[in-house]
C-alpha cells in the first residue's frame, strides 16, 4: 500500500531515528496513531478544531461493567466513523484482566477504504489516572 493512499506523518511522541532525523510513519501505523490521538483528545480541547476528539475522558472512574463497555463501544465507533475518513469501523472487542481492574483493553478493527484491507490494534483504556 504505502504513502500513496494514506499519507505520512511524524511519529507521536517524536523519536529520533538512527540518521538523526525525526521518525516518520505511514500505512497502518499512521492510521493507528491517528485513531488513538482522536480517542485520547477530549472534545473541544483543540483550538482550531473544536469538534475533534472523543468523550472517553468522561468515562474515567465509571464501574467496570457492561454499561461501560457499551459506552466505550458506542463512542469509539462514533469517533472513528465521524472523524477518520480513511477507514471504515468494523468492530471492537473488550478484554479485562482480573489483575488490572483499572484497565480495559479494546481491540479495534477497521478496514482501510483504499485497499479493503482489515487490521486490528489494541487501545488501552485506563479507568483511573495514575498518581
Amino acid at each position: 500500500m504505502g504513502r500513496v493512499y494514506l499519507g505520512i506523518a511524524i511519529q507521536n511522541p517524536p523519536v529520533i531515528n538512527g540518521f538523526g532525523r525525526i521518525q516518520l510513519i505511514d500505512d497502518r501505523a499512521l492510521i493507528e496513531q491517528s485513531i488513538k490521538d482522536r480517542l485520547l483528545t477530549p472534545v473541544g480541547s483543540e483550538f482550531f478544531n473544536r469538534q475533534n476528539g472523543s468523550i472517553l475522558s468522561l468515562l474515567l472512574h465509571q464501574p467496570n461493567d457492561a454499561v461501560l463497555l457499551d459506552l466505550l463501544d458506542f463512542h469509539i465507533k462514533n469517533t472513528i466513523e465521524t472523524q477518520e475518513r480513511r477507514v471504515k469501523y468494523v468492530g471492537t472487542e473488550f478484554f479485562n484482566d482480573a489483575s488490572r481492574p483499572d484497565l480495559v483493553q479494546c481491540k479495534i478493527s477497521v478496514m482501510i477504504l483504499q485497499s479493503s484491507e482489515t487490521f486490528s490494534f489494541v487501545f488501552d483504556f485506563y479507568r483511573e489516572l495514575a498518581n
